[in-house]
């Protein structure tokens, strides 16, 4: 960048602007851009401590490398197994009470059950089985999950291809009718805040 202050300018160039040659203007816009990317890097590092809910997004839900979105981890195959896989009546189970729920609404003529993380599609598979046995709540009810995993949500197209569900990313295109949510163990895999009190002052904590 110095240099390009001592040198005889280019004779078919000569001075461009500002009485400036073409290095010296180019070798400031290359400073200014290296300037600029160690001030990120610098920004980076010094902030490199991460709330706890921006750790959990992204050790589960992260794109290229989230638990959820690069591999299935229920069943055998996967790390652990949850009860709608372990046996049918626990779904089946929660189907009876989604009938009970739906009639002390007054049994709407159209209602949305929406599962919030379905996992391998298990749970929603076996309650619209059970639906099957209830014809009038059958017609009735919109089957909806909502899934961020891209993953997760081929597996559950596949198991419930000869069902109608759709499947929804954010919960406010949702249609506004009477509506049922249900999860197992969905609100155990959402990102959280933790804060620790010391001398009456309230501290978040962070991951590092």
């Amino acid at each position: 960048f110095i240099i390009e202050f001592f040198r005889v300018p280019d004779e078919q160039l000569g001075y461009i602007f500002l009485n400036l040659t073409m290095g010296q203007i180019i070798s400031f816009v290359f400073l200014l851009i290296g300037s600029y990317l160690l001030f990120v890097k610098y920004e980076i590092k010094k902030n490199i401590n991460l709330s706890l809910d921006k750790f959990i997004n992204f050790s589960l839900y992260n794109k290229k490398s989230g638990y959820y979105f690069k591999k299935n981890p229920f069943g055998i195959n996967g790390d652990f197994i949850t009860a709608p896989n372990i046996s049918r009546l626990f779904s089946e189970m929660l189907a009876i009470w989604v009938i009970k729920f739906w009639q002390s609404l007054g049994s709407p003529k159209k209602f949305n059950l929406i599962e919030l993380g379905a996992g391998n599609g298990e749970m929603m598979k076996v309650i619209i089985e059970s639906f099957q046995n209830f014809p009038f709540l059958l017609d009735s009810c919109n089957f909806i999950v909502h899934e961020k995993s891209p993953l997760l949500i081929k597996i559950q197209k596949k198991k419930l291809a000869k069902f109608k569900v759709a499947w929804v990313s954010k919960i406010s295109k949702i249609k506004k009718i009477p509506t049922i949510f249900i999860g197992n163990e969905f609100f155990d895999a959402i990102a959280i805040k933790q804060y620790e009190k010391k001398k009456k002052i309230w501290f978040e904590k962070l991951v590092s």
